[in-house]
């Protein structure tokens, strides 16, 4: 991989340099290691997306849950299917800042939702478990872990302190200081 350097107060910085390595099919990686090391730009780096600005959880808020993954499937021509215990709340509306609507942990297993209910080849995710307690996180690292296993699509996640039970469900880790 290239050198990859941002700049910072008038300053350009050396983020990522030299960085090679392979990430194997059919595998969930952790990639962990202390804010600020670069985590979220190799994450951005690997899928090619170090140009654009993206935004997660970000959704519809006049929809309901059932219509958001529908629209998704759809979009990726396959069937409807309600997953990471999403059928709960199937038929509340997302909601936003004014509208009611789903918790702040509810759509973050929306996202996820979004994500896997399509073809999945390679999937990159950074910090999913920010704002969610130990037992949440634990559920979507499952849902994704069996997803990565019975697909054969790879994953790599980064997460803030991981609990030991998150932890032993990841097949490979990637530390970066």
């Amino acid at each position: 991989m290239k050198t990859i350097s941002c700049t910072s107060q008038g300053a350009e910085i050396c983020i990522l340099n030299n960085v090679s390595g392979i990430i194997k099919p059919s595998r969930l990686t952790l990639l962990l290691g202390p804010p600020g090391c670069g985590k979220t730009t190799l994450l951005m780096a690997l899928p090619g997306k170090l140009e654009q600005s993206l935004k997660y959880d970000l959704h519809v808020p006049e929809t309901t849950v059932r219509e958001t993954i529908d629209f998704s499937a759809r979009c990726q021509v396959l069937e409807e299917e309600l997953i990471l215990e999403l059928d709960i709340y199937a038929d509340i509306l997302v909601g936003d800042a004014l509208d009611r609507g789903i918790s702040g942990g509810q759509k973050k297993r929306l996202t996820t939702g979004e994500m896997i209910v399509g073809p999945i080849k390679a999937l990159f995710m950074d910090e999913i478990s920010t704002g969610l307690d130990s037992s949440t996180t634990f559920q979507i690292v499952t849902c994704l872990q069996q997803l990565v296993h019975i697909t054969e699509a790879t994953a790599v996640l980064s997460l803030l302190q991981p609990a030991p039970e998150t932890f032993e469900l990841f097949d490979d880790l990637i530390l970066m200081a």
